[in-house]
């Protein structure tokens, strides 16, 4: 009886600091993610030129200015480009995206957006923001071009 008794109050002591140990926490920190706007009502196309070329299949050249009227910087633009035909139908969509960021009361000018491989009936083009991600301003505070 003594015997069972000194076993089963070792027994009982292993188990307590088996228990004791708990798994530890581990924290991390996680990168701030961007917050995508969808159509940003402060961001605008101030101007926009289009020019077809015909030479080896048909590529247009665009020409945009991208103007920041709000008081938040914005990077990671996504542009929508809807190419017309003669009759104003919709012929082709392509988007393109723009790395640079537009600080806040800055213009941005895009001057050699090139897209290729167009079908022949495409005349015009409509260009619109689809979306922009909100970013951190560049560290000396000016615009990246």
């Amino acid at each position: 009886m003594a015997l069972a008794f000194v076993f089963l109050s070792v027994r009982g002591c292993k188990q307590e600091k088996e228990t004791v140990d708990q798994p530890r926490e581990t924290v991390e920190k996680s990168e701030v993610t961007a917050t995508r706007v969808l159509k940003p009502q402060d961001l605008e196309i101030a101007r926009s030129k289009t020019v077809l070329e015909r030479n080896a299949g048909t590529a247009a050249r665009h020409e945009v200015e991208l103007v920041n009227r709000g008081n938040v910087p914005y990077k990671e633009v996504r542009l929508n480009f809807v190419y017309l035909s003669s009759a104003g139908k919709v012929v082709e969509t392509r988007g393109h995206s723009v790395v640079q960021a537009v600080l806040p009361g800055a213009v941005l000018k895009l001057a050699d957006i090139r897209i290729g491989g167009l079908p022949v009936s495409a005349v015009n083009a409509r260009i619109s923001i689809v979306y922009a991600d909100i970013g951190n301003s560049p560290p000396d505070g000016k615009q990246e071009n």
